[in-house]
C-alpha cells in the first residue's frame, strides 16, 4: 500500500502546473522566461497576480492539501500521510514529466502543511517568506529557505508529534537539496563551485545579479 501511495503521490506532485498553464494561456515555455522556474513566483512575475494565484492554487491546494485530506478521510495511518506529503514535494521538484526538472517546492509544501493544519509553520512561512521577503523586500528567495528551516525548528520546539518533526525537517532538506542541484544546470565556468553553491543556497541562482541571471535564463 505504501508503494502505491508514494508512487501516486510522486506522479501527482510531478504534474507541472505552472508549465502547463503558461503553455495553455500564452503558448510559452516558462522555463525559458524570467528566472526559468515553473513555480508560482516566476509565473506571477510574468503573468501577474492572477497567474500567481492560479498556480499557487494548483500547486498548493490541489497537489498538496487535497491528497492529505483524502488520506485522512480514507483513514490511512499518519505514517502513510507523512510519506505521501514528502513525495508530493519531491514530485513537484523533480517532475517525471519534465525530465526530472521542476519547481522549488514552496507551494506544494505549504499545501501539505495546510492539510495537516500545522498553523505555526504556515504562519512563520507566510510572515517570513511572503510578507517580509516578497512584499517588503521584493526578494523572496533567501527568505523561503530560512522560513522552512524555522518551520522545522518550531515543530521540534513545540514538541509536535515525531511524524510532523520528520515531515518538516525532510521538506526543509528537500528544498535545500533542490537549490543546490538546481535543475541540472552546469556550473558557470568563470566562477568557483563553492561560490555557485553558496549563491544557489542563499539566492536560488548562480550569480548575484538578479537582472543578469534572468536575462541569461531567457537565452538558454
Amino acid at each position: 500500500m505504501i508503494l502505491i501511495a508514494t508512487t501516486l503521490a510522486y506522479l501527482i506532485g510531478s504534474i507541472p502546473s505552472g508549465f502547463l498553464i503558461a503553455k495553455f494561456y500564452a503558448n510559452v515555455d516558462i522555463r525559458k522566461i524570467g528566472s526559468g522556474n515553473i513555480g508560482a513566483s516566476n509565473i506571477g512575475k510574468i503573468f501577474g497576480q492572477k497567474g500567481f494565484i492560479l498556480v499557487s492554487f494548483f500547486d498548493g491546494i490541489l497537489k498538496g492539501t487535497v491528497p492529505i485530506i483524502t488520506l485522512k478521510i480514507l483513514e490511512h495511518d499518519i505514517a502513510t500521510q507523512i510519506i505521501v506529503s514528502i513525495f508530493l514535494v519531491i514530485g513537484h521538484n523533480w517532475s517525471i514529466f519534465l525530465k526530472l526538472k521542476g519547481g522549488r517546492g514552496l507551494s506544494t509544501a505549504m499545501g501539505t502543511f495546510l492539510g495537516f493544519w500545522l498553523v505555526p509553520q504556515m504562519i512563520s512561512i507566510s510572515v517570513i517568506a511572503f510578507l517580509w521577503g516578497w512584499y517588503f523586500r521584493r526578494n523572496i528567495a533567501p527568505w523561503i529557505m530560512l522560513s522552512f528551516i524555522i518551520a522545522a525548528i518550531l515543530t521540534i520546539y513545540n514538541e509536535a508529534p515525531l511524524e510532523f518533526q520528520i515531515q518538516t525537517i525532510s521538506i526543509a532538506i528537500i528544498i535545500i537539496i533542490k537549490r543546490l542541484v538546481a535543475n541540472q544546470e552546469p556550473f558557470p565556468i568563470n566562477q568557483s563551485k563553492i561560490k555557485t553553491l553558496a549563491l544557489r543556497l542563499i539566492l536560488d541562482r548562480d550569480i548575484s545579479d538578479h537582472d543578469q541571471w534572468v536575462s541569461v535564463v531567457g537565452i538558454k
